[in-house]
């Protein structure tokens, strides 16, 4: 879920549509896309949808459990009921706080759903062949995100980058995707590439891949899915993967050029591609629905937070210095704690410019607005990304605050 994860090997790769009029068989909502719906389904709905199903899971996990504790009164059994018992009490606390406060943030779900469904039946989709760009026109890989764009930076942070884009820097000119053509290049669409997937017959990817197309569809909005330039989905089921050992099972990158307007007496126009935008998935092997809906929904907000820093930054600032005086037990989540983790480590680094410090605070920020407004529509998807009890009222508060017109 960390915004500056590396996807690696993305593939444009065109496939056959899903259903033979480039639709998706999905359970639920319009898979047409060719209609507007300007209401319906907003956070607390999406909780009352996923909240049951995870409680309903949980009591049968007790139950399973209490006629293993019948057959076994050992202490391991009882000791995992009692656990079971009590995660179950403290999931009805934050049920019922989620139910019961007022003003409880509903971030809009579905503001407008006027986007058609294009390729493979995602809205707003297309296929690579629809941009024409060769893929070595520029670079499809979510790098860290540009901080520098000296020479010397360059030379520092990026020493494997292409010599010929070194020097072509140097000059002004670049042969890739200029800022004055984006549009034209990329239509406002979103490249869909799930290709790995697309014919699987597993049938654990087949839901996973369900429940990613129906929430890209069904939950997203059109503003949610515009300025996403690539929708990248990946199969890592035959590895095992931790959330909290670092690897990332989602990621929003945003898009990236290179500033080559001292070259062009400050025009912007001419600036190259670094990377598109991409919102980017790792179906695993042990993912649930739930995990795959709070996630999309976590990193959908990290879009959200990109686009508000562009055009709202001053609210972004006010956020950011609110949060971080929270200190580390503010966090909504042991998930959103984590950043600390990371923040310190920065601090502790004696090559750490102010500028290093200041970003890893405002990644604090970010991983904590993604995951209160996604744990409140997804509460129970597992235990790291639940909602802390005690910080839902101050959260509720902050992000309310900076949503606010």
């Amino acid at each position: 879920m960390a915004q500056n994860v590396k996807l690696k090997n993305i593939s444009f790769e065109d496939n056959p549509n899903r259903n033979s009029d480039g639709t998706f068989a999905s359970s639920g909502g319009d898979q047409t896309g060719g209609g507007t719906n300007t209401g319906g389904r907003k956070l607390s709905d999406i909780r009352n949808e996923y909240a049951n199903i995870a409680l309903n899971e949980l009591k049968d996990e007790i139950k399973e459990k209490q006629k293993d504790v019948k057959k076994d009164a050992g202490f391991h059994n009882v000791e995992a009921l009692e656990d079971l018992e009590a995660k179950l009490k403290e999931y009805e606390k934050i049920q019922k706080v989620l139910d019961e406060m007022p003003n409880l943030f509903d971030w809009d779900a579905q503001g407008e759903q006027k986007q058609k469904a294009g390729t493979k039946g995602y809205k707003n989709g297309q296929s690579k062949s629809a941009v024409r760009v060769e893929k070595k026109s520029f670079n499809v890989k979510i790098i860290d995100r540009w901080t520098d764009a000296d020479d010397q930076g360059i030379k520092n942070k990026f020493p494997k980058f292409p010599r010929r884009l070194k020097e072509e820097r140097k000059q002004g000119e670049h042969e890739g995707v200029k800022r004055k053509q984006f549009n034209d290049v990329f239509h406002g669409q979103t490249i869909i590439s799930d290709s790995e997937m697309l014919n699987s017959e597993d049938p654990h990817i087949k839901e996973m891949m369900d429940t990613i197309f129906d929430t890209w569809n069904n939950i997203f909005d059109d503003e949610m899915r515009s300025g996403v330039d690539i929708l990248n989905i990946r199969d890592g089921t035959a590895k095992d993967f931790d959330a909290r050992k670092g690897i990332a099972l989602g990621s929003m990158g945003d898009r990236e050029w290179l500033d080559f307007s001292k070259h062009h007496d400050g025009d912007h126009g001419e600036d190259p591609l670094i990377a598109p935008s991409a919102m980017g998935f790792l179906i695993t092997k042990d993912m649930t629905k739930l995990e795959v809906v709070e996630l999309m929904i976590h990193e959908g907000n990290h879009k959200i937070w990109n686009d508000m820093s562009r055009d709202k930054p001053e609210k972004i600032k006010a956020f950011v210095d609110k949060v971080f005086e929270l200190g580390r037990d503010g966090a909504p989540t042991d998930y959103a704690e984590s950043y600390w983790n990371a923040y310190n480590k920065v601090l502790m680094n004696p090559e750490s410019t102010k500028d290093d410090i200041e970003k890893a605070k405002i990644l604090i920020a970010n991983e904590y607005h993604s995951e209160f407004t996604s744990s409140v529509a997804v509460p129970f998807s597992n235990d790291y990304w639940t909602l802390r009890l005690e910080s839902i009222e101050k959260a509720n508060e902050l992000v309310q605050e900076l949503h606010s017109e």
